[in-house]
């Protein structure tokens, strides 16, 4: 039975083993850059006139992600919610992200940043750190002027050419001090477009939240019951719940719910996996129970869901 679930469910991604291209770059596991910049990417085009980029989807990415479209078109889908990049857009989001498609147009140049988050945002002192991690709980859209991608691209293409430089020691020194730069504008966006989702009177509160989202990303898939979140920060339930809600202005189970609900979707709407199949890897006694779970959050059955995947429905 646990062997059916761990390859059921929805794949999580680190920075090391996550799909990547010929022109991609990695320091030390904690940093990869790809793009489409240097070398362009020859595809057929799907019907829409997309090409889709990238492989094994759906996945959950746990790592920071920072997507910029210099020119065309990106069509992506994070957390079921669909995402279109245009000229000088980009998109950013934290660890715990389903991603579950990246297309682009023919004449795009995009770039991609992943972050290994204990390295250059859990440990790192620095205020535009501390505000992204108050202030951004979601992925954000970002419209950026034409100078400010430029400026972005000028900092991508000094992280590449540190990776690639022979006998340099500080490698990781000097990438973290580009994307300290490059992340205080994202601070400074940040606070003059707050997240009123994410505010919060007491800042060990919301600390505490975002700590309670990430256990949730790790362990939706098998553990719903605010119990075991509470006693993994060593807090009463009671207690918890009210911290939670204060913070976030939604219930823990709800959001336990909406993360286990999502991860049947993604897995649902990748076709290849049955509704028991969904129900063994998400740890639910059988899959009449599932499918009540499933009902009660979504409005439909998971046959009902699945099938308007399938159609194009959704």
């Amino acid at each position: 039975m646990e062997a059916s679930k761990s390859t059921k469910a929805v794949k999580q991604m680190s920075i090391s083993n996550v799909p990547s291209s010929r022109n991609s770059l990695m320091l030390d596991d904690v940093m990869l850059l790809d793009d489409n910049i240097y070398n362009t990417i020859d595809r057929p085009l799907e019907e829409d006139g997309f090409m889709s980029i990238g492989r094994k989807y759906p996945y959950k990415q746990m790592f920071f992600l920072g997507v910029y479209c210099q020119k065309g078109t990106i069509r992506t889908t994070l957390n079921l919610q669909n995402y279109e990049l245009k000229d000088n857009d980009s998109l950013v989001c934290f660890a715990g992200a389903i991603i579950s498609d990246f297309r682009i147009s023919p004449d795009c140049k995009f770039y991609v940043i992943a972050l290994s988050e204990e390295e250059f945002f859990n440990n790192n002192s620095a205020s535009c750190i501390h505000t992204i991690r108050e202030n951004m709980i979601h992925p954000q859209l970002i419209h950026n002027g034409p100078e400010q991608i430029e400026i972005s691209l000028f900092q991508y293409k000094l992280l590449r050419e540190i990776i690639i430089t022979d006998n340099f020691n500080f490698k990781l020194d000097a990438a973290k001090g580009i994307i300290t730069c490059m992340t205080s504008g994202l601070a400074q966006w940040l606070l003059n477009h707050p997240d009123r989702k994410s505010e919060t009177t007491m800042e060990q509160h919301q600390t505490l939240f975002l700590d309670f989202l990430q256990a949730v990303h790790t362990h939706c898939y098998k553990e719903r019951l605010i119990t075991f979140y509470a006693d993994l920060f060593d807090i009463s339930p009671k207690y918890f719940s009210k911290i939670i809600y204060d913070v976030s202005g939604k219930h823990a189970g709800d959001w336990i719910r909406e993360h286990v609900t999502l991860e049947a979707k993604a897995m649902l709407n990748s076709g290849n996996a049955s509704v028991q199949e969904v129900s063994e890897a998400l740890n639910f006694p059988n899959a009449s129970f599932f499918a009540k779970y499933f009902k009660s959050y979504t409005g439909i059955s998971p046959k009902q869901y699945s099938m308007k995947a399938r159609r194009g429905d959704i």
